[in-house]
């Protein structure tokens, strides 16, 4: 089962991109420094986004949506 990777997803949503490095970056290295609530707020910021490419990159995965391989049969 070979899947392709493509940055061009990420390089499409330059905003969204930027957010969600940004976000990992700070949840990642400063957590502990940021209010409870801010914390939550950071934590479903991230995880938007992660759904966010997940549906933007179902389209390299065509076993996630369901669909035959062509090559498998």
């Amino acid at each position: 089962m070979a899947s392709k990777f493509q940055l061009k997803h990420f390089l499409d949503h330059p905003v969204q991109t930027s957010l969600f490095v940004t976000d990992f970056a700070l949840v990642l290295f400063v957590h502990s420094h940021f209010p409870f609530f801010l914390s939550l707020v950071m934590v479903g910021l991230l995880v938007y986004l992660s759904m966010f490419f997940g549906a933007k990159f179902a389209d390299c995965f065509p076993h996630a949506r369901g669909e035959q391989d062509s090559a498998v049969s």
